[in-house]
């Protein structure tokens, strides 16, 4: 890498004499304690700068597969000498590669990066934002854990970093931030310094849109990446082109979050969810259904998208929990079960549908529900109450993602005849 200045010795002789102050010895804990809790995406993720490969073999099971990078054969060796004979170690591996220039054979759905970026020169970070680009899938998840905050270096590693400095590189490049939080089981050497930031790659068509835009007679030259706005109007233009499958097989799914919606965790931590039978209809990857699937709940998850259903049976075949939910392929609007629901989820389902199909769709929701069932919206009014649906609560979704705040409510209904 002769464009990066590599500290005193080079990163080879670091490892050689031992000379690693930023091995914790352990698995970052924000790493361990994500994944205890669900909330890493699965599918292929990527590790550069993985060091000794800690946070590459805790990341690892059968629904993701991890590949740990480095530039030292000294620490590749390490890691694949210390780790090789671990249950998961088929769900990972570890590569001698120049992260600037390496070639996957596939993209990832999730990057870590933790004390890499700090260890390049400001000017060199731009590289590291595009090849990041490069790497992801759309709709992936990069997450990072931005050190040093304070007391970074002029010199050798690590150099100071900022938050303004990851946004400015990444946003232009169709990164979205989903949240930049205190990192609070940072090492305690390193309180106060370290945030935790989430940012998904927005889908490339929106790139090009807005690549078209920016040197377009209007443009007056400044970045026009797209907002989750403008994301909702190219949306319908999308689907019309191709139908969901398309998008689905194209990767086009931005309102794929990659994980369980937040409520719906919320809920489910304070016991606030119907138990029995549960609907979520349009349920895309299946995320939500998995999440509240347990042996007091049985989840459908229906979706009219093949490719879609087939990559959720993926995600989660193998999932403890998986005689507890379905996936099925079936049109929400004909499909008629043999038996009726206590609960149905509907999130990014009746906001696809177009203003004439809602009075169908409310049909179906009074349809498909029981008696005393309950319906949780994210937020419909006018078209439930006439058909007997009486309104529970009506409130801001204080659990919404960053680009939707101020944009949703919950509705819990209760059918009442």
């Amino acid at each position: 890498m002769d464009h990066i200045k590599e500290p005193p010795g080079g990163w080879e002789n670091m490892w050689v004499e031992g000379r690693t102050l930023w091995d914790l010895g352990e698995a970052t804990p924000i790493v361990v304690h994500l994944c205890e809790t669900g909330s890493l995406p699965n599918g292929r993720a990527l590790v550069p700068g993985c060091g000794t490969g800690y946070d590459v073999v805790v990341m690892a099971n059968p629904d993701r597969h991890v590949i740990g990078l480095e530039l030292s054969k000294t620490s590749v060796e390490r890691s694949t000498k210390m780790f090789t004979s671990l249950p998961n170690s088929k769900y990972f591996s570890f590569l001698k590669e120049d992260f600037f220039t390496w070639e996957p054979t596939e993209k990832f759905d999730l990057i870590f990066d933790y004390n890499f970026f700090c260890a390049f020169e400001p000017k060199v970070r731009p590289l590291w934002a595009k090849r990041m680009q490069e790497l992801l899938k759309p709709g992936g998840e990069l997450i990072t854990l931005m050190y040093p905050l304070s007391g970074g270096t002029p010199g050798p590693p690590p150099y100071q970093v900022s938050v303004s400095a990851y946004e400015e590189l990444l946003i232009p490049l169709g990164f979205e931030v989903i949240s930049i939080v205190d990192n609070e089981l940072a090492p305690d050497t390193r309180k106060n310094q370290v945030y935790i930031s989430t940012m998904a790659l927005r889908f490339p068509q929106l790139l090009k849109v807005a690549e078209e835009q920016q040197y377009s007679k209007y443009s007056s030259g400044g970045k026009m990446i797209p907002t989750p706005e403008e994301a909702a109007t190219f949306q319908p233009q999308v689907v019309a082109e191709g139908g969901w499958e398309k998008c689905w097989e194209d990767g086009v799914t931005p309102w794929d979050q990659g994980r369980a919606t937040p409520l719906i965790l919320h809920l489910l931590d304070s016991s606030s969810l119907p138990l029995g039978r549960t609907l979520v209809p349009g349920c895309g990857g299946g995320h939500d259904v998995v999440a509240m699937a347990n042996p007091e709940r049985f989840v459908v998850g229906l979706d009219i998208s093949e490719k879609a259903l087939k990559k959720a049976s993926e995600t989660y075949g193998s999932a403890p929990n998986a005689k507890y939910f379905a996936f099925m392929k079936e049109d929400f609007f004909t499909w008629r079960p043999d038996e009726l629901f206590d609960l149905i989820f509907d999130y990014v389902f009746f906001c696809a549908i177009e203003p004439e199909m809602r009075p169908a769709w409310a049909k179906s929701m009074y349809e498909v529900l029981k008696p005393e069932g309950e319906l949780i919206t994210l937020m419909y009014e006018a078209v439930l109450v006439p058909l007997g649906f009486k309104a529970v609560s009506i409130e801001e979704n204080p659990d919404s993602i960053p680009t939707r705040k101020g944009k949703e409510k919950l509705g819990r209904w209760k059918k009442i005849n």
